[in-house]
């Protein structure tokens, strides 16, 4: 394995390793956004992707599982990414750009995480 393909391993399983840190340290407040985004079950939904997320990363960083671990963040991006950014149904300029800026990340990091796993 090359030292590149090792630091991007790194930096890849620390986003979402921070992130999803995140949702657990900011539960009470996601939960209320993801209420707002009309989620169904929104605490349970954002302790079931924080846990996605770490997992993931964890797979990613140790390069154990990591299939397993890139197909669970991919089953935990396409519907967040479709739930939660909906850009096309945003009024104010500002939200629609934030909402199709997280969007297209999203959408971007779905394409690289399946790119991964096809390579196995």
């Amino acid at each position: 394995m090359t030292i590149i393909f090792f630091i991007g391993r790194l930096i890849l399983g620390a986003f979402f390793l921070f992130n999803g840190y995140n949702h657990f340290k900011n539960h009470k407040n996601l939960a209320i956004y993801a209420e707002i985004k009309k989620v169904t079950r929104p605490s349970l939904m954002v302790y079931l992707s924080g846990f996605c997320m770490i997992f993931g990363g964890l797979t990613i960083i140790v390069n154990r599982f990591t299939v397993l671990g890139l197909m669970a963040l991919v089953l935990f991006l396409i519907p967040t990414t479709f739930i939660m950014h909906k850009f096309w149904k945003e009024i104010d300029v500002n939200s629609k750009k934030s909402e199709f800026i997280a969007f297209t990340k999203n959408m971007a990091i779905i394409g690289a995480l399946l790119m991964i796993i096809s390579i196995g």
